[in-house]
């Protein structure tokens, strides 16, 4: 069974608990040695080898194939056959340990280039599949026709949440009023009165009913599906307008949630001072960069490029259907360096830059990372802002001081901007479509107006642009610009409490000049004044 040469069932194996490692090391030692030295690359202890050979072993034998040519076939027939033997023992926790050792097995041959997935296989079919049963056929025949037209021009997440709401809207009606069973039959009146038990019903979540913003997206969701399958054509769309302006709820537009300078730099050194070069990597990238979670995680090993003499980072193509460049701090290119010489494992079959147990981290991964430093940091619970176009603005490092416009005009889209900068010479404020539901779309558009706006004003260039004019007034750059250039700093710049250049680090906790930095501050005088001797 061992060698594949006499298969056995799963029931079997899991009835007498065979243990097949050690005569698979005896039979097959070409595959142990094989299987051993990816596990060793990939800094696997020897009792986890030992065990995930032992599961590679029981796949042998249940599929007849030797463990170095064991597929994806064989591996996710076996994995079902052998977690369903346990399971049928009716015990809670039955199959739970062997799907962990699978689990890890999978990430050893997928490295080993075996397996073509990381991803763990589902264990049941998902909602989107199983959840249709219950709709009206018609209805749910035309809403998935929909769905599958849109995943085809929308993202995946936007495709998810269409998908649900839709899915909701068909069971609420084959619970509510059985005698819809297509688009057709649907009148005013149905819409009314799921738009009041949207509004009440308490969720599975949370218990409680949707918010606000919540109910306007399902009823923007259910708007354009019935428009679209009327411009479209299709057999059952509704003979009238069934969803209106009027029907969206009225949202609310509180100020941006983010952290002020002295909760950032609490933050900031709490992360410093935590051991986990991870958690602190984390924070800081979100903190200098101004990226998103989702950006944060589609990072490549190959992210950091050098343009001339400074360094960027290269943002792949994602939420804005763009890739661009954001600069580097250089306390972050360092954080970088030290990750991926010391940390992220080298040969793992993975271009992620951020890489945890052989696999690329996970959303919870961040998540914890960032409220067990905020809780270090004693900020109390708060939600990291969401960014769209706003790209630099919210959580940014107040530090970054007067080369802040900078960092938002190279973050921005480029033709978001080109238009925004246009449309401020022209002095017009929309650059928007006058579309019914494209507020999100205006507000950004008009953060991007705003921005250009003070760039020209400001007489924003490159970082590099003219020095200051003779005479008084506040400096037109920053210290961190003029150096960066080619410029001097004074003298005892990198000492001085109030420096912008005395910056906390590893082993010191820096000035206040570092900490808090003010734009207007004497050291870029001095700055200028020195660089120009």
């Amino acid at each position: 069974m061992a060698a594949g040469r006499i298969r056995a069932g799963a029931a079997l194996i899991r009835g007498l608990n065979l243990h097949l490692g050690n005569a698979a090391r005896q039979f097959c030692p070409h595959d142990h040695q094989w299987f051993a030295a990816i596990c060793a690359v990939l800094g696997t202890s020897s009792d986890d080898t030992a065990l995930r050979w032992n599961t590679l072993a029981k796949v042998t034998a249940l599929t007849g194939v030797a463990p170095s040519q064991v597929t994806d076939r064989e591996f996710l027939q076996a994995r079902t056959d052998l977690l369903n033997a346990y399971c049928r023992r009716g015990m809670q926790a039955s199959g739970r340990n062997l799907a962990a050792v699978f689990s890890r097995l999978q990430a050893t041959l997928f490295h080993g280039g075996r397996v073509s997935s990381l991803r763990r296989p589902a264990g049941h079919a998902p909602v989107s599949v199983t959840g249709w049963s219950a709709v009206p056929p018609e209805f749910a025949a035309t809403a998935r026709r929909y769905v599958g037209q849109v995943t085809l021009s929308l993202r995946p997440g936007t495709v998810k949440h269409i998908e649900h709401d839709l899915r909701q809207f068909g069971t609420w009606l084959a619970g509510n009023h059985p005698d819809v069973t297509s688009c057709a039959d649907l009148q005013r009146h149905h819409i009314e009165a799921f738009k009041a038990w949207l509004s009440t019903h308490p969720t599975r979540a949370t218990g409680k009913p949707l918010n606000r913003v919540s109910v306007k997206n399902a009823l923007i969701n259910l708007h354009c599906f019935f428009d679209r399958i009327t411009e479209w054509g299709y057999p059952d769309a509704p003979v009238r307008p069934l969803v209106f302006t009027g029907d969206l709820p009225t949202i609310d537009k509180p100020l941006p949630r983010f952290l002020d300078d002295a909760a950032a730099a609490r933050l900031l050194r709490a992360a410093r001072a935590d051991p986990d070069p991870l958690a602190r990597l984390i924070v800081e990238m979100l903190a200098r960069t101004g990226i998103c979670r989702s950006e944060l995680l589609g990072l490549t090993a190959g992210a950091v490029v050098q343009i001339g003499s400074a360094y960027w980072l290269r943002i792949q193509v994602g939420k804005l259907h763009n890739d661009r460049y954001i600069p580097l701090h250089p306390q972050l290119k360092e954080l970088l360096d030290h990750w991926v010489t010391h940390h992220r494992p080298s040969a793992v079959r993975c271009d992620a830059l951020l890489i945890e147990h052989n696999r690329p981290i996970s959303n919870y991964r961040v998540s914890s990372a960032l409220h067990k430093l905020a809780a270090g940091a004693e900020l109390g619970h708060r939600r990291q802002p969401k960014r769209g176009v706003e790209r630099g603005c919210g959580w940014v490092e107040a530090s970054v001081g007067a080369r802040g416009r900078h960092y938002v005009a190279a973050t921005l889209a480029p033709e978001l901007l080109l238009a925004a900068v246009r449309s401020t010479c022209r002095g017009g404020v929309s650059i928007a479509p006058p579309d019914l539901f494209g507020e999100v779309y205006m507000r950004r558009a008009l953060i991007a107006v705003l921005i250009a706006g003070f760039t020209l004003m400001a007489g924003a260039a490159p970082a590099f642009a003219a020095g200051n004019p003779s005479g008084t007034g506040l400096p037109s750059q920053s210290c961190q610009d003029i150096v960066a250039n080619g410029g001097t700093e004074p003298g005892n710049s990198s000492s001085s409490p109030g420096s912008p250049f005395n910056e906390p680090t590893s082993t010191s906790a820096g000035g206040t000049g570092g900490q808090h930095y003010n734009e207007t501050s004497q050291y870029d005088v001095a700055c200028y004044q020195v660089s120009q001797h």
